[in-house]
């Protein structure tokens, strides 16, 4: 497995955010990497459904790599498990009608969202917020001024509450690659392409392991302590201002990425 040491997309931003959050010259190169990698695994008909800063990484030539296919999910049809993370589930994910490929073109939009004002559209402080919110559409968000117009254009575009309206279902992938905010963006060399920013290999690129995460990222602990006679609890705890939840029975928790519950249903 290839060792990818320049680190988290997402810890690399907040590392360095007063240059690359509102940057469309980074948001456009590492959009371009995830979107052709998604296009390439939906060839091999594979919805990857976890595509974030998160689980993007870098390799020290500055190269993005996505890395975590834990929800991935080779499909023929559609798919009805809910799964992945809050602040990027489409509107088919929520209302259980089941989903597919355009899934991960919704993340995509989200994602570039998040690139370019430093957080996703439809984040609140409780997932049930976040659903409505998701559910209401992408046009009644309020883009902030470090999203230009033609952003603000393909984030539409691509968060079409319809799924077969998202820009690449309803017209192709090279529909995609020529819309306005990838003017003049050179797809054929994207691979030989020399990335805007290129991690120093003398840095800590991720973060610690759980042993030194505080206490609030930690697994949880006897089970006992979250359950009240053998029925489901949902537990929520404040510490030190910092929300986390444990999900029993029905609900497992898959992850934790800074701050955000990954669960599967």
């Amino acid at each position: 497995m290839e060792a990818l040491l320049g680190g988290e997309l997402h810890r690399t931003y907040v590392k360095n955010k007063h240059i690359f959050y509102g940057s469309k010259v980074f948001a456009r190169y590492y959009l371009a990497c995830a979107l052709t990698a998604v296009e390439h695994l939906h060839q091999l008909r594979v919805m990857l459904r976890s595509l974030k800063p998160e689980d993007c990484a870098l390799d020290l030539k500055g190269q993005l790599k996505i890395f975590d296919f834990g929800l991935s999910k080779f499909i023929v049809d559609k798919t009805y498990t809910s799964c992945g993370t809050p602040d990027y589930f489409s509107p088919e994910i929520i209302s259980d009608t089941g989903h597919s490929f355009p899934v991960d073109w919704w993340c995509a939009g989200v994602m570039l969202f998040e690139l370019l004002s430093g957080d996703p559209p439809f984040a609140s402080d409780y997932p049930m917020l976040t659903y409505q919110k998701v559910m209401k559409g992408i046009k009644k968000i309020s883009f902030p001024g470090t999203i230009p117009s033609d952003a603000k254009n393909l984030i539409c575009s691509l968060c079409e509450k319809e799924p077969n309206k998202r820009l690449p279902e309803a017209k192709g992938f090279e529909a995609l690659q020529k819309h306005a905010f990838f003017k003049d963006f050179n797809w054929e060399g994207l691979s030989s392409m020399t990335p805007p920013f290129l991690p120093s290999s003398n840095e800590k690129n991720y973060d610690d392991t759980e042993e030194d995460l505080h206490p609030c990222f930690k697994s949880p602990g006897d089970p006992k302590d979250i359950k009240n006679g053998g029925q489901s609890a949902l537990v929520k705890q404040q510490i030190s201002g910092l929300r986390y939840v444990y999900l029993t029975d029905r609900c497992i928790i898959h992850k934790w990425v800074n701050q955000r519950l990954c669960f599967r249903v």
